[in-house]
C-alpha cells in the first residue's frame, strides 16, 4: 500500500507538459505492436498524459526522487523498479529507461514484465533482433499471457521467422480463443499464395472478435486482390474504409484495386481514392507513385513526372521508382535525364540483390561484425548513406564500436551531408504487385 501511494504521488504530480502523448493511429495493416492499455502491458514509448488531481505539481526531478526512494524502501519488489524505468521513458530519458529494464532483468530473472517492456521498446525502434530476444524471454516466463505472446510473434514476423510467429499466435489462441490480435498475426504469417485461404480464415476470425475490425477487412481485401477476386476485394476494402475512414493505407489500396482490376470502368474512382490518401497523409509516397503511373498511362507527362519525383523524394525504397521516372522522362522527350534515371535503376537492382545476400548471412550470424560492416560498405558504394548509418547504429548497439566502425561512420555522415536524398536499404518485392 505504501508503495502504491508513493508511486501515485509521483505519477499524478508529473506535469502533462513534460511528456506529451504521441498521436498513435491504428493502421489497417495491423499495428506493429499491440497497444492494449493495461498495467502489465503499457508500452513504455507511448506514455499517457497524466492529469494531476490538484494545482500542486512536482517537477520531473522531484517525481524521479520519489520513485528512486520507493525502489530503496521496496528493494525486493520488481514493480517498484519497473515503475521507475517506465517513468524514465515518460520523461523522454530512454537511455536510462533501457538501462533500468536491463538491470531489472538481471535482478529479477523470473519477472516477465521487464523483458516484455524492453522488447516493446526495441520493437518501437525497429530493432527486431533485440526485440525477439527480449520477448522470447518474456513469453517463456509468461506462457499464457496473450499480449506478450502476440507481440513476440510480431517481432519474429519482423525478422522473417514466420514459423515462430505462427507458433506464438497459436499459443495465444490456445490461451484465449477470443483474443483477436492473435488471429491477425496468424493471418499475416500465412499471407502467401500457398496459404491464402488460411490467411482469409484467420482474418475473418479477427473481424469476428475485434472491437475495431478494419485490419481484418484490409487484409481480406489485399488477399482477394492478389487472387484477382475484384468484387470480393472491393467489398472487404469498402468495409475497411467505413470502419476506419481516416486511414490513408486503406484509401491507397482501394485506389490501387480500382485502377489495376477495374481500369476500364473505375479508373476515376481509383484516382479519387489515391488523392484522398494524399489528403490524409501528404507523405504517402505510394499514392504519388500510383498517380504518376495513372498520369503516365494518359500521357500526361508533367503530372506523371511531378508525382514520381515526389514519390522518389519520400520513399524508403526507390527501386521501382527509378524505372518509372526514367520511362516517364524518356517518353516526355527528356532523353538524357531518363537514361541517367534508368541507369540508377539498374544500379539499385544490383544493390538490392547483394544486400539481400548479406542480410541472409547476417540473419545466420547476427554477431558477425565483418558482415555488418560489409553491408555498410555496400550502402556507401551505392550512395545509400542513411542506410549505412542505420546499419552502423544497429551494429553499435549490438556489438559496440572499434576503429573500423568509426571510420565507416565518419564516411557515412560525410556522404549523408552531401546527399540528402539517400535512402535506407530495403530490398522489397516488386512494387508493381499488390502489397
Amino acid at each position: 500500500m505504501r508503495l502504491r501511494f508513493a508511486l501515485l504521488i509521483s505519477l499524478f504530480a508529473l506535469p502533462a507538459c513534460q511528456s506529451p502523448k504521441p498521436q498513435v493511429k491504428r493502421e489497417a495493416t495491423s499495428p506493429a505492436v499491440n497497444t492494449t492499455q493495461t498495467d502489465a502491458t503499457a508500452t513504455p514509448t507511448q506514455p499517457g498524459i497524466i492529469n494531476p488531481p490538484s494545482a500542486t505539481q512536482l517537477s520531473v526531478e522531484q517525481a524521479r526522487e520519489i520513485l528512486k526512494a520507493a525502489t530503496q524502501t521496496f528493494a525486493k519488489d520488481p514493480n517498484a523498479w519497473l515503475e521507475l524505468a517506465l517513468f524514465e521513458f515518460k520523461a523522454n530519458n530512454v537511455t536510462e529507461g533501457e538501462k533500468l529494464l536491463k538491470e531489472i532483468r538481471q535482478r529479477f530473472p523470473t519477472y516477465a514484465r521487464a523483458p516484455y517492456h524492453l522488447g516493446m521498446y526495441y520493437l518501437s525502434q525497429r530493432k527486431n533482433l533485440e526485440a525477439t530476444e527480449a520477448l522470447d524471454i518474456a513469453a517463456t516466463l509468461a506462457p499464457a499471457d496473450t499480449v506478450i505472446l502476440n507481440n513476440a510473434g510480431i517481432a519474429h514476423l519482423g525478422i522473417g521467422n514466420e514459423s515462430k510467429a505462427r507458433e506464438y499466435g497459436e499459443q495465444a489462441i490456445k490461451a484465449d480463443p477470443r483474443y483477436a490480435e492473435a488471429y491477425i498475426l496468424l493471418a499475416r504469417a500465412n499471407d502467401h499464395p500457398g496459404t491464402a485461404q488460411q490467411a482469409i480464415d484467420y482474418a475473418n476470425q479477427y473481424v469476428k472478435y475485434a472491437i475495431e475490425p478494419s485490419a481484418g477487412y484490409y487484409l481480406l481485401g489485399r488477399t482477394y486482390a492478389r487472387q484477382a477476386k475484384k468484387d470480393s476485394a472491393i467489398e472487404a476494402l469498402t468495409k475497411a474504409r467505413d470502419a476506419d475512414p481516416q486511414n490513408p493505407k486503406v484509401w491507397l489500396l482501394l485506389g490501387r484495386v480500382y485502377y489495376e482490376l477495374f481500369r476500364a470502368t473505375k479508373e476515376e474512382e481509383g484516382i479519387q481514392c489515391l488523392q484522398k490518401a494524399l489528403e490524409l497523409d501528404p507523405n504517402q509516397w505510394e499514392a504519388h507513385q500510383w498517380l504518376g503511373r495513372v498520369y503516365a498511362g494518359r500521357s500526361k507527362w508533367t503530372e506523371a513526372i511531378s508525382n514520381l519525383q515526389e514519390a522518389l523524394r519520400l520513399s524508403p525504397d526507390p527501386g521501382s521508382l527509378y524505372y518509372d521516372l526514367g520511362q516517364a522522362l524518356m517518353k516526355s522527350g527528356k532523353i538524357v535525364e531518363g537514361q541517367k534515371m534508368l541507369q540508377r535503376h539498374q544500379d539499385y537492382q544490383d544493390f538490392t540483390r547483394m544486400m539481400g545476400q548479406l542480410t541472409a548471412s547476417v540473419a545466420k550470424e547476427p554477431k558477425n561484425r565483418a558482415l555488418r560492416y560489409d553491408m555498410a560498405r555496400l550502402c556507401l558504394k551505392y550512395h545509400q548513406s542513411r542506410g549505412a548509418i542505420s546499419l552502423l547504429n544497429e551494429a553499435e548497439h549490438l556489438l559496440g564500436t572499434d576503429a573500423t566502425f568509426h571510420a565507416l561512420r565518419q564516411q557515412a555522415e560525410a556522404e549523408a551531408g552531401k546527399s540528402p536524398m539517400s535512402t535506407t536499404p530495403s530490398p522489397t518485392p516488386d512494387a508493381g504487385r499488390l502489397p
